[in-house]
């Protein structure tokens, strides 16, 4: 789905035998909201908001497990969220040069990969993670930082870079 011009929302939910399902979302304008659920596994779920964009908020939900979550925010407020429940997913959350504030979460079960990218003024990247053998990473360049990385469980790897 492609949306162009000003205050886009898109809403996609992919669920009952939700299995390798694909959505894609790009936004770009004055605000962009949007939002994708699935159920299954195997899924993919990317929401690209950026440009001319002053306001940007992504939200991806997946459940059951193997599924892959990327969200890349280049607004002046970006806001992204990532949940996913199940074992064997991957998350990325990319905010880029040009944010003034970026706030980014990922809350993740066992046997996950969660990765926060932030570059701007303002930065507030939180990673939690239940269960055994997750890797939780957050890497954040330029203005005033907050990272928290959560891990409940046993062989959990956590890294947090600061520039």
């Amino acid at each position: 789905m492609n949306q162009y011009g000003h205050d886009n929302t898109a809403t996609i939910t992919q669920n009952l035998d939700g299995d390798t399902n694909t959505a894609t979302v790009t936004q770009s304008g004055i605000t962009g909201n949007a939002t994708i659920t699935q159920s299954g596994t195997t899924n993919g779920a990317e929401i690209n908001q950026g440009s001319d964009s002053n306001v940007e908020i992504a939200s991806i939900t997946q459940a059951i497990g193997i599924n892959q979550a990327y969200i890349s925010q280049n607004g002046s407020s970006d806001n992204a969220t990532i949940t996913q429940n199940g074992a064997g997913n991957t998350a990325n959350i990319y905010q880029y040069v040009g944010s003034a504030y970026n706030q980014a979460t990922i809350t993740q079960e066992a046997n996950n990969t969660a990765n926060i990218y932030q570059h701007g003024s303002y930065l507030v990247a939180t990673i939690d993670q239940s269960g055994d053998y997750n890797t939780g990473t957050i890497d954040q360049t330029n203005g005033s930082k907050n990272a928290e990385i959560t891990q409940s469980g046993n062989s959990n790897i956590a890294s947090a870079t600061q520039h």
